[in-house]
């Protein structure tokens, strides 16, 4: 679900780019206060009057035999913690930002100090989707963890870590664009990871954006 156009900031001052998009469950309606727009298969499953015969008499009552089988559980893998490019010799850690509101009131991402930062909403290393993960080329009060992401080639092998696994990409992609391209934020239907940081160093018009493919 598109929350809307926010502004905000990827490492460096404040631009305009999609909020978080993140998938809700099926049947997820936003006029029903954030319920299910009809019930669940849980709750459809609750109303059959075939149950399951086994030894435990909660999950007999609930889950009836056609509909068990068929039930699919979703379980999202961990956000990312670690980032290296050896080719550069970037090594960051990650940690996770999301929206706040700046001075004036508008809603705007948070910067990550001296790390890297996992914009909130988007894939976990692993899914598909798009693991967007932004950081700055420099900052006297946060630091420069990406400071030599400009070096970077086409080809470059990218090492996102969670707390239990290691996930390769490679660079695929490089583009400089204006503050208000916004669709490399998008989600996408491949496994993913978006790198992007403000260029050049000390001016900060543009933006590098690092495109990456899970291997």
């Amino acid at each position: 679900m598109a929350i809307g156009l926010l502004v905000a900031s990827t490492g460096c001052e404040s631009v305009a780019v999609n909020a978080e998009r993140s998938a809700q469950p099926e049947g997820y309606s936003a006029d029903s206060g954030g319920g299910r727009a009809e019930e669940s298969v849980v709750e459809r499953a609750a109303g059959d009057t075939e149950a399951v015969r086994g030894d435990d008499p909660e999950l007999a009552r609930v889950f009836p035999v056609a509909v068990l089988p068929q039930i699919a559980f979703r379980t999202r893998l961990e956000p990312p913690r670690h980032l290296v490019i050896p080719s550069i010799g970037l090594d960051t850690s990650v940690v996770p930002i999301s929206i706040k509101h700046d001075r004036h009131g508008d809603p705007a991402w948070e910067t990550a100090a001296f790390a890297a930062g996992h914009h909130k909403g988007t894939a976990n290393p692993g899914e598909v989707g798009n693991v967007v993960i932004s950081g700055h080329i420099s900052s006297p009060s946060e630091g420069a963890v990406f400071r030599r992401l400009p070096e970077i080639k086409v080809g470059a092998g990218v090492i996102v870590s969670t707390a239990g696994e290691n996930f390769m990409y490679r660079v695929t992609q490089l583009h400089e664009t204006t503050p208000s391209a916004i669709a490399f934020l998008d989600p996408t239907s491949t496994p993913t990871l978006t790198l992007i940081t403000c260029i050049p160093d000390g001016v900060y018009s543009h933006r590098l954006i690092v495109r990456a493919e899970a291997l």
